[in-house]
């Protein structure tokens, strides 16, 4: 990944609302991604 972007407090929104956005070179990286959340256990069920 190879820009993160944390947004919050944003307008017309709930102060305690906090969005990550991720942006990704490609699918490739996405892919990546998932196939390593998928070796946690939590994230595998």
């Amino acid at each position: 990944m190879s820009k993160v972007r944390i947004v919050t407090g944003s307008v017309g929104a709930s102060e305690g609302l906090v969005e990550i956005e991720y942006e990704i070179d490609d699918l490739q990286d996405l892919d990546g991604f998932f196939s390593k959340i998928a070796t946690i256990q939590i994230h595998s069920e």
